[in-house]
């Protein structure tokens, strides 16, 4: 059966009781923009509910170049006859999935809250690693008192429930800063609770993804490099036929594998995607366990950062790399969001690949640049710039996917700014 996708990306706010998608007459925002985003992780015959119109010229860019996309419908208007396939399964997504011929089936709702909270996730990562990274905190003067007794450093703050781009907090502390207070007494209020734990040096990010099962099988289990900014917030992935991971190939799988143990334990089945980075030990490698000497402890591989009941926004890069390796096979694909503002991309797509000339990707060749999401907007009858758009890389070495980026750089005229994964 066809899927229908529903880009639901407040889910992560929305389990704090607030769905900015639902808000009656609530002003388009970025989340609405970033649907379109998701039409490549669709095949033919799949379709997405998008809040925002997708001019024609960009599916007809995406047609020339043979790339499989789902097909965009008003979220007024849903296919009903497909599988509805959220991004995640909140209330939202509940109420919605009633209205298909053959409502998909789902975890509880309680169970999906449950399992997406940062509780859930430091318990399971300490029974994993037998060792605190974190503590959560749900009563202010505990969690002061605990600030005040913290080794001095660099340390971060997670809301129970939320992102490294709504409720995480980088502070320095003993002692803390006044601003530092009021937006940790904020994120305790609005989320429950506050997880605190060791801002380590991070050198490389990872995304692990999987499809959970009823019967607590892992199926489509996927490793890719996440790209994210200097605040750990996601601005796109490399997917490449070998990572170069070595020995953590292993441990990235035994952990997801305990990881969907304890989600099938809970209750929980569907989408699952996993955070994890390499780190470089400095003061701390746990909150209990100071440590004093960074040569007796090389890098480290933290497998569990985080656990997302939920899909990626990966999903889309990984779609396509599928498509890519099967048609070419050994292709390097780098996806990346970029701020609009800082490139002006032509109206036309046809100039856009004028302008990249042999750069641009081909059908032909499997190889090049391309336009993942629309360039341009329509809004009001007038043409607007979305907050981010979708470049993708793709090559057949890593060599030729570092080209790739420094050209496009130059003819955009264009400066890298400060990521994790440059």
């Amino acid at each position: 059966m066809a899927r229908e996708f529903f880009p639901n990306f407040d889910f992560d706010v929305s389990q704090t009781g607030r769905s900015i998608l639902t808000m009656p007459g609530a002003p388009q925002t970025h989340l609405h923009e970033l649907g379109l985003h998701y039409l490549l992780a669709g095949d033919t015959g799949d379709s997405l509910l998008a809040y925002h119109g997708v001019p024609e010229g960009f599916l007809e860019y995406l047609n020339r170049l043979e790339l499989p996309h789902a097909r965009p419908f008003p979220v007024t208007q849903p296919n009903l006859a497909s599988s509805f396939t959220p991004f995640g399964w909140n209330r939202h997504a509940f109420t919605l999935n009633q209205a298909y011929y053959q409502p998909s089936l789902h975890p509880e709702l309680e169970t999906v809250t449950r399992v997406n909270s940062r509780t859930f996730g430091a318990a399971v990562e300490q029974a994993y690693a037998q060792t605190p990274y974190g503590m959560v905190f749900r009563k202010w003067n505990e969690l002061q008192s605990f600030i005040k007794a913290l080794v001095p450093g660099p340390w971060v703050a997670k809301g129970d429930f939320g992102n490294a781009g709504l409720a995480n907090w980088f502070f320095s502390a003993p002692p803390l800063a006044p601003q530092d207070e009021t937006v940790l007494r904020r994120i305790l209020e609005q989320t429950g609770g506050i997880l605190v734990e060791p801002r380590h040096q991070r050198l490389r990010d990872f995304g692990i993804t999987f499809q959970l099962t009823p019967e607590g099988e892992m199926r489509d289990y996927g490793v890719h490099e996440l790209l994210n900014n200097s605040l750990g917030v996601f601005i796109g992935c490399a997917i490449f036929p070998e990572l170069q991971l070595g020995d953590e190939v292993q441990e990235l799988r035994l952990a997801a594998s305990f990881a969907a143990t304890a989600l099938h334990q809970e209750g929980y089945f569907g989408p699952v995607n996993l955070d994890a980075y390499q780190f470089q030990i400095q003061e701390e490698d746990s909150v209990r366990n100071p440590v004093t000497s960074q040569e007796e402890n090389p890098p480290s591989l933290r497998p569990l950062v985080d656990i997302n009941a939920r899909n990626s926004m990966t999903l889309p890069a990984r779609r396509l790399a599928q498509y890519l390796n099967h048609r070419y096979s050994n292709r390097y694909l780098r996806w990346e969001w970029r701020a609009s503002k800082r490139f002006h991309p032509p109206k036309d797509y046809q100039d856009f690949a004028i302008k990249l000339s042999n750069l641009a990707y081909t059908p032909e060749t499997g190889v090049g640049i391309l336009a993942a999401s629309p360039l341009w907007l329509t809004k009001d009858g007038k043409a607007t710039l979305p907050k981010r758009i979708s470049i993708a890389f793709i090559s057949d070495s890593e060599k030729g996917i570092q080209d790739l980026r420094s050209e496009f750089d130059r003819m955009f005229k264009l400066h890298r700014g400060k990521s994790s994964n440059s």
